[in-house]
């Protein structure tokens, strides 16, 4: 990646030379991820009138058949806890030596 550079701040001295040094490097941050479905209070009611049926059955007897709608409500929260590892930086880029590690969540404990 090639930067513009002011040359305007540098000195005019024909003795000096100006260099810009770069460094390109992997880094890679793991993601440890915990779904979750948590279940909430279950709820009821009753959506409109029952209907009432009557059937005739033997020796005179009826039977009532009443039928309801209703609505079920059923809450349930999804989510995902995230949790991060330590950064690994490769800065080497044909070799898979890390220069820099952190430690299992993340904080700095030096070089490799």
């Amino acid at each position: 990646m090639e930067e513009s550079i002011d040359r305007s701040r540098f000195s005019q001295n024909n003795s000096t030379c100006v260099s810009v040094g770069s460094q390109c490097a992997q880094v890679s941050l793991p993601v440890n991820l915990k779904p979750y479905a948590l279940l909430g209070e279950i709820k009821t009611e009753c959506c409109g009138e029952p209907n009432i049926s009557l059937r005739t059955g033997c020796s005179g007897k009826y039977e009532m058949i009443i039928t309801q709608t209703i609505c079920i409500k059923i809450p349930i929260e999804y989510g995902a806890c995230v949790r991060t590892g330590g950064i690994y930086v490769n800065c080497n880029q044909n070799t898979n030596q890390h220069h820099y590690t952190h430690n299992e969540w993340g904080s700095y404990i030096g070089y490799e």
